[in-house]
């Protein structure tokens, strides 16, 4: 839990950038599972692998299964680009048909949740992209990806956070753990990106241990600007490690 008040964080959002927001009422978090970082470079704690490559437009726009059977209804929510420019939530209910694309009725900029809403468990995996060449369902340019829902799972699981242009937050809570599989050790970054900005680290740690982890409870708020985007990548020093990252998040609406 957080070890400061609402107060203090509008009293530091004042500060910093001049205005004064209050709490939205809204808490929110990320989930991210990587289940194969490899040493070498860094990686994103998602399900893909390998690092987003973040779209500058409302791009992202089909859905499809590698299970022909998979008709499932989903909830996707994200952030598209509203005409000021800007970061707005978006939630939507787009339905399967199998290995075949299906088009968002909304394209996205950003997805941030990404799940089976559905009572039938899902068959295949599923993946949400930019409109690309697929094979059975899968998308073959991996930058185009998005996120994957991998069987057994039901959602799909991204560190990626992205915050609203009329809005703040604070980062309340990071928790990191590294899998029981392989024995290696895992160094953390917390990464922003303000807008029209460079990513940037602004807090890492490191697991020394398999089956580890690394809770932080934050005693001074972290203020995330309107329009940024927040990741949890992952170094390693070995290969096939499974590695985990919760990042819970307070939303303050300018007034």
């Amino acid at each position: 839990m957080p070890l400061f008040s609402n107060n203090e964080i509008t009293l530091k959002i004042e500060k910093l950038y001049g205005v004064r927001a209050v709490e939205c009422g809204l808490s929110n978090y990320s989930y991210g599972h990587n289940p194969d970082v490899d040493a070498g470079g860094a990686e994103q704690i998602w399900h893909y692998g390998g690092i987003e490559v973040l779209p500058s437009t409302n791009a992202i726009d089909t859905i499809s299964s590698t299970n022909a059977g998979d008709t499932e209804i989903l909830y996707v929510r994200g952030k598209i680009y509203n005409a000021d420019g800007d970061f707005e939530d978006v939630i939507q209910a787009p339905t399967l048909n199998g290995q075949n694309k299906v088009v968002l009725s909304t394209p996205l900029a950003r997805v941030l949740q990404f799940y089976n809403n559905n009572g039938t468990a899902l068959l295949g995996n599923v993946y949400i992209y930019e409109d690309d060449t697929i094979v059975a369902g899968v998308p073959q340019t991996a930058a185009n990806v998005h996120g994957l829902i991998t069987i057994g799972d039901e959602q799909g699981a991204n560190s990626l956070y992205s915050v609203d242009g009329d809005k703040y937050t604070a980062l309340t809570q990071l928790i990191v753990s590294v899998g029981t599989q392989t024995n290696a050790s895992v160094e953390f970054l917390l990464q922003v990106r303000n807008k029209d900005k460079v990513w940037r680290t602004v807090f890492n740690t490191s697991v020394p241990t398999t089956g580890g982890s690394f809770e932080f409870d934050l005693t001074i708020p972290y203020i995330i600007a309107p329009n940024s985007d927040v990741r949890i990548l992952a170094l390693t020093s070995g290969n096939n490690v499974t590695a985990y990252a919760t990042a819970a998040y307070k939303c303050f609406q300018v007034i």
